[in-house]
């Protein structure tokens, strides 16, 4: 079988598998060497740390805020500056937590009266029914050429004043 030629991507992947598993094997020989050391060196140093942080804070500060106090630096803003920052107070915001509470609670018996109370007594109007319609007559095509007649008045009337009108 004829092998193919290495292109150089694979030439360049292959060095670099190599020294990843190089620099993995010495960063793990380094952690066994130094670790140990680390911790016994931080365990011996943690309490000089300390006792020198508190010294500089109870010794040195006031020193240094009295020297700044005598000469003419007295006046500027870093004499000024307070060496050992006061956390300040929070504030409280009484009023907008009021507002809050009381958003959340309108919101809450908004939603529980619409999706959970039964429907309130004061909804149950219902509008008046319709006036009831009465039947229009409907005119009779047989007699639409007859003049109307008033209520009351017999047929018999109107043809005696047909043939009256065509005697004259």
């Amino acid at each position: 079988m004829l092998r193919r030629k290495k292109s150089r991507a694979d030439i360049a992947r292959d060095r670099a598998t190599d020294w990843w598993e190089d620099a993995t094997e010495a960063a793990a020989k380094a952690a066994e060497t130094v670790g140990p050391r680390l911790e016994e060196a931080r365990d011996e140093l943690a309490p000089r740390v300390n006792a020198a942080i508190d010294r500089t804070r109870d010794e040195v500060l006031p020193a240094v805020a009295e020297s700044l106090g005598k000469t003419k630096l007295a006046e500027t803003r870093l004499a000024q500056t307070p060496l050992v920052e006061v956390p300040k107070k929070k504030k409280k915001h009484r009023v907008r937590n009021v507002l809050i509470v009381l958003g959340v609670a309108g919101a809450a018996a908004y939603a529980y009266k619409r999706f959970v109370a039964a429907p309130s007594s004061g909804g149950t109007y219902s509008p008046p029914a319709p006036p009831v319609s009465r039947p229009t007559p409907v005119p009779d095509p047989a007699d639409s050429s007859a003049p109307k007649h008033a209520a009351g008045e017999s047929t018999a009337s109107s043809t005696d004043q047909k043939t009256s009108t065509e005697n004259r």
